[in-house]
């Protein structure tokens, strides 16, 4: 029967944290049902029972693991102690802990608990020499020693649990408070004591200062002493030197000095005497080479050390070739600039001691012998440049990693290897001769689709990712692969992995907008990607593409999410050549000039409106974004400018320069007045005893207004103007100033009250009842009815003096209504006597 996997307690405070196979788990046990039933059951026991005194029992439990199918076994010991000290009180629950954990299975019948334990991900793990390592969680570092980590016949006699990190080659990249050595010794030599519990086990939370500085060093403590080091010694203090330092600091910390002084300072004081005798050996930076050359650099030269056992190619054999390649490109993109990474045997350069030295070199020999990192990125920059492939970081290193992969001697004396290989890649990205190596590099897929999601895991099985997949569906995986997929289109490859049975990119249904002709947006992976065709925009030259959206209303706008594609230019596409030579899919970030989306359309929309001093409302939203369209002719080549801004520009000059002022009257906030804009749509009234009115074309108020005034006067407007503008052109006012009652008086033995607009019609009305027409009536009338010459005050005037001459009426103003006033007491003085 297989063993069940150790469970370790790493600790207990507002949960228990397990390790089970390198996990972690978790069981939460405060507040929970459990406890729960716990403190109700001691709620139950008289403290008066057992003396008023503390107890600790321990009940074994059972929890179910989901993630291993079985159940954990634990003893958890509950100390009790009294609620108060009062006669009546009882016990409760303080500290919970665990006494032992074992997986186990579960038996018939058992009871297991409502808890259970979990995959708790919320870690972070330093892998150490031997068994050790290190853990972080909820903010504190915990440090698992073991005995096999200092190699160190001394160190095995005290048998040391130490802990020492193994991997340096990211220092630079660790957070300050990563552990990086934890001695096996306290501070309290004499007596032997040991800062490991009885579980090999130490936590940063139970460390004191001093014992932070000298037994367990954290990486910022040990660059705080490589720093000291440097400055006491005349070093120049930078990053290279503190890390380097820190390095060897922490490669040499051991156990073997345990009962003098802690471990890592009796290294340290070692490193600092080297520093002061400038110890040449710890100086040199040193970098590892292939079939044990290297290569060593001390005061600013670097110097390298060949053998004949670098090459590894029977051709190159023949030549008892000495060479240098560096050994580990895993830190490529770290290493300084004039790091040498190849050096060739073809050439006389090394010595009879197999070395050559940089400052012996000339230009010549960096540019095809002794070669340094920033040579073969120069290198592989050109080839990519030279192929068509972008010059990224990723694609210059990747390629100068290949590069110096394939460097060997055995084409000496028809030119330098590295040349002679580094033209074997070229050659290959030209003639499309792929290896699976290719498809690595930046750009290799020309359909943007695949590009840029060829790194995500599609089979959540295996872990492959979409470009295994092609891989596997077009070529053999492990040698060359056909040409073919660097053209795939990626319906194509969709339905391809579909028939061939394998996970797809996006399972769903691809979501699409229809452009003019055959052009389309497809939004794959979260992101749109925009396919153009010749036959989108009719003003196209011969050959070019573009995209378009089929239908740019408003209303079909409004239902478009944010980042969708509205048009492009045809410059993302490539203009010019023949249709072969044009991109497919573009190749370009959307919200700018060449890609124009809603969310860009409607931040240009905004920024006008506000330019303009409109309201931002979705009324202007969509009549000002459809303006800019219209401006631009919906994104056709024909428009003269894909600029937006230029297009902007020029419907803020229209505004300005009183074009189609009246169609702009219909934006929210178009008058400044809010009683006019309230009713600027509505329909005009003729006043009837008017007939000598200003002619024009509309009905609304808008329409009067924008008659009358330029852009800039009609937004600024005020509404007594308006008003007064309406009855000088014979219709009625909007205030209905000439309506209201103002005048009483008796007519017909009826009494009756008048507003000024019945006075005029009744003086009207009697002058053509009572006189025949003649020269003089009809001045009379012409005067009532031509607002425009005559003032309202004079018309109104006359109209009375008709009124009393000729039917003898009396007009009175109505009286405002008068306050009632309190009355107030009247108090009788008695007389003087």
């Amino acid at each position: 029967m297989a063993e069940e996997p150790e469970v370790k307690v790493v600790e207990f405070e507002d949960a228990a944290l397990f390790e089970i196979d390198g996990k972690r788990y978790e069981l939460a046990l405060e507040d929970s049902h459990l406890v729960h039933e716990i403190d109700a059951r001691l709620a139950k026991i008289p403290a008066s029972r057992y003396d008023m005194k503390d107890f600790t029992i321990t009940v074994p439990y059972l929890f179910e693991v989901p993630g291993l199918h079985k159940y954990l076994d634990v003893d958890l010991s509950i100390a009790c102690q009294p609620w108060d000290n009062q006669p009546d009180s009882y016990y409760v629950s303080t500290n919970l802990g665990i006494e032992q954990a074992h997986l186990r299975d579960k038996r018939e019948n058992e009871r297991v608990e409502e808890e259970k334990v979990v995959i708790d991900d919320d870690f972070e793990r330093v892998e150490g020499r031997g068994d050790s390592y290190a853990i972080k969680q909820n903010d504190n570092w915990v440090v698992y020693g073991a005995y096999d980590v200092i190699d160190d016949p001394d160190a095995a006699d005290h048998d040391s649990i130490t802990y020492k990190i193994k991997n340096l080659d990211n220092f630079s990249e660790l957070a300050g408070d990563v552990p990086v050595y934890v001695s096996s010794s306290s501070l309290d030599f004499s007596q032997g004591t040991n800062i490991f519990d009885k579980d090999h086990m130490v936590s940063a939370r139970d460390m004191d200062q001093r014992q932070l500085k000298s037994v367990f060093i954290t990486k910022d403590q040990v660059l705080k002493d490589a720093a000291k080091m440097l400055e006491k010694n005349g070093f120049a203090l930078n990053q290279h030197n503190q890390e380097w330092l820190a390095k060897k600091m922490i490669e040499r910390a051991g156990a073997s000095h345990y009962g003098i002084e802690s471990d890592i300072e009796y290294t340290n004081a070692e490193i600092a005497d080297q520093l002061k005798e400038k110890n040449s050996e710890l100086l040199q930076e040193r970098i590892e080479g292939r079939g044990g050359s290297y290569a060593v650099k001390q005061n600013d030269n670097w110097v390298v050390h060949g053998t004949r056992d670098v090459i590894d190619d029977p051709e190159a054999k023949d030549y008892a070739s000495v060479a240098y390649k560096i050994k580990d490109l895993d830190n490529f993109s770290e290493l300084a600039g004039d790091v040498p990474v190849y050096v060739s045997d073809g050439t006389t350069a090394f010595d009879r001691n197999y070395m050559v030295s940089a400052s012996d070199m000339e230009q010549w020999d960096f540019e095809n012998i002794f070669i340094t990192k920033d040579q073969v990125l120069k290198d592989a920059a050109k080839i990519l440049e030279k192929n068509n492939f972008p010059a990224t970081t990723h694609n210059q290193e990747w390629l100068a990693k290949e590069m110096i992969e394939r460097a060997g001697a055995s084409h000496y004396q028809m030119e330098s290897d590295i040349s002679y290989t580094n033209n074997e890649i070229s050659d290959q990205l030209k003639y499309n001769v792929v290896d699976k190596f290719y498809t690595q590099l930046d750009g290799f897929y020309k359909d943007s689709r695949i590009e840029d999601n060829k790194h995500k895991v599609v089979d959540i099985n295996d872990g492959r990712t979409l470009n295994k997949l092609i891989l596997a569906v077009y070529g053999d995986d492990d040698s060359e692969i056909s040409t073919v997929i660097r053209d795939l289109d990626y319906r194509g490859l969709d339905d391809d992995l579909k028939g061939a049975g394998m996970p797809r990119l996006d399972e769903r249904d691809p979501e699409l907008l229809q452009g003019d002709g055959m052009s389309y947006a497809e939004k794959v992976n979260g992101k749109w990607y925009v396919i153009g065709s010749h036959d989108a925009d009719s003003s196209l030259p011969d050959n070019w593409k573009a995209y378009r959206l089929g239908h740019m209303t408003s209303h079909y706008l409004a239902s478009l999410p944010n980042d969708a594609p509205l048009f492009t230019t045809p410059y993302i596409f490539g203009t010019g050549g023949s249709e072969e030579d044009l991109t497919l899919v573009a190749k370009v970030k959307p919200d700018n000039a060449d890609y124009v989306t809603k969310k860009l359309l409607m931040t240009q929309t905004k920024e006008l409106l506000e330019n303009l001093e409109f309201p931002i409302t979705e009324k202007n939203l969509n009549k000002i974004a459809q303006e800019l369209l219209d401006q631009g002719n919906y994104g056709s080549y024909d428009a003269g400018t894909y600029d937006m801004v230029a297009w902007s520009d020029s419907i803020e000059d229209s505004f300005l320069n009183d074009y189609h002022t009246l169609q702009h009257s219909q934006l929210d906030g178009f008058y400044n007045d809010p009683q006019i804009e309230k009713v600027k749509n509505q329909k005009l009234v003729e006043d009837s005893n008017a007939d000598m009115g200003v002619l024009f074309e509309g009905e609304t108020i808008s329409d009067f207004i924008t008659a009358q005034h330029v852009y800039t006067e009609a937004r600024s407007l005020d509404y007594k103007q308006l008003n007064k503008e309406l009855e000088r052109a014979g219709l009625e006012r909007l205030d209905q100033k000439r309506l209201t009652p103002k005048f009483e008086a008796v007519i017909d033995g009826r009494p009756q009250v008048l507003s000024e607009h019945d006075v005029i019609s009744r003086a009207l009305n009697t002058i053509q009842q009572k006189y025949e027409s003649d020269q003089a009536m009809d001045t009379v009338v012409d005067y009532l009815r031509n607002p425009n010459l005559n003032s309202p005050k004079k018309r109104l005037k006359l109209a009375t003096k008709v009124l009393e001459n000729a039917e003898h009426v009396k007009l009175h103003k109505l009286e405002k209504p008068r306050p009632i006033s309190e009355l107030k007491p009247f108090i009788k003085k008695s007389k003087e006597r």
